[in-house]
């Protein structure tokens, strides 16, 4: 019964990872963020200095815009190791089950239903023709809306074994990165679903999008609104990690997405409570305009919570655990 804690779930999913985040900590390089890929202010609130796998890796908040980034992180090229052997194997050992093409298939067949909801009567399909997927995976929300209106759908991912499932559905693949990727052509519509968290620039990912994106074209992107992590049963502490470089709240996303030249067409809760799909359209070239945030009070809405968790993650399990692991050094003594 004691293993049922939040506390105590976190400890045993962390010793599960300890043989995978030696590996890690001993192949990849890791770098120091300097400045807020945003803005480019350098000025920031340390948030928390371990992710939820166990890695001593610090989060902050960047004191200037408000957006939540790793300050220590492994360099471009470990990424791309990490993704292509680490990623799957770490996140699979966190929950102690095997997270496979078919765990992802099921999961996305769920997500696919939501998406074609919030898309139903807030995007008209008549004048789109091209789809990309960016971060993709197995192609199956991709394939589900060329299907539904017979799009030419094209599925980005660094994953090779992700994208051979989207193959053997007919769709288009590449292989990759999209701060990679060199496009010679452009999309009526892009989705960007459960990744910008992981992009490693983000300023350089959206911009990119929106070149891509045809005039008037639809643009569809998930966040996690970081705030609501506490009553997702996740505390901070267990939430930052590593294959995420960044963070948001939804004011936040709603400013950088205006700053982008994007108009917000519909918000909707995705696949579960806590994370925002956002349904836009490209209005206009992009502009550095200043994404205006109440940063004091979104701080000290972290250190609240921070706090809140250095005090009360511990349940009566845990310290219960410890009371009796007191008693049986004083026996043994």
């Amino acid at each position: 019964m004691f293993s049922t804690s939040p506390q105590r779930k976190l400890i045993l999913s962390r010793k599960r990872c300890r043989p995978l985040i030696e590996k890690i900590q001993e192949e990849f390089k890791f770098e120091i963020v300097k400045s807020c890929n945003v803005c480019g202010h350098n000025t920031k609130t340390i948030l928390s200095v371990m992710d939820r796998y166990g890695i001593p890796i610090r989060t902050a908040m960047c004191n200037n815009c408000g957006l939540v980034y790793l300050v220590d992180r492994p360099d471009k090229n470990s990424y791309q190791i990490f993704y292509q052997k680490y990623y799957r194997p770490l996140i699979s050992k966190y929950w102690g089950h095997k997270i496979d093409n078919d765990h992802i298939v099921h999961h996305q067949d769920g997500f696919t239903r939501k998406l074609l909801a919030s898309l139903y009567g807030v995007v008209s399909f008549k004048e789109i023709n091209t789809l990309l997927d960016i971060g993709g995976s197995t192609g199956m929300i991709a394939h589900a809306l060329a299907e539904k209106y017979h799009l030419k759908a094209t599925v980005l991912d660094p994953s090779a074994d992700e994208l051979a499932v989207a193959e053997s559905k007919g769709l288009d693949t590449i292989h990759g990165f999209i701060e990679d990727y060199e496009p010679n052509r452009s999309f009526d519509i892009i989705l960007f679903l459960q990744t910008i968290d992981h992009v490693f620039d983000l300023r350089k990912t959206l911009e990119r999008i929106a070149l891509m994106l045809n005039d008037g074209g639809v643009f569809v992107v998930d966040t996690v609104n970081l705030p609501l992590v506490n009553e997702d049963q996740t505390y901070l502490g267990s939430f930052f990690k590593i294959d995420h470089c960044y963070y948001f709240t939804n004011d936040y996303m709603m400013g950088l997405l205006r700053v982008f030249g994007f108009k917000i067409l519909n918000m909707d809760i995705a696949s579960w409570p806590g994370h925002t799909m956002f349904v836009c359209q490209k209005t206009k070239e992009f502009v550095a305009d200043k994404i205006e945030m109440d940063i004091n009070r979104l701080r000290n809405h972290f250190i609240q919570n921070i706090e809140h968790d250095y005090y009360h993650q511990s349940s009566w399990k845990d310290n219960a655990i410890r009371t009796l692991a007191r008693l049986k050094r004083r026996w043994i003594k």
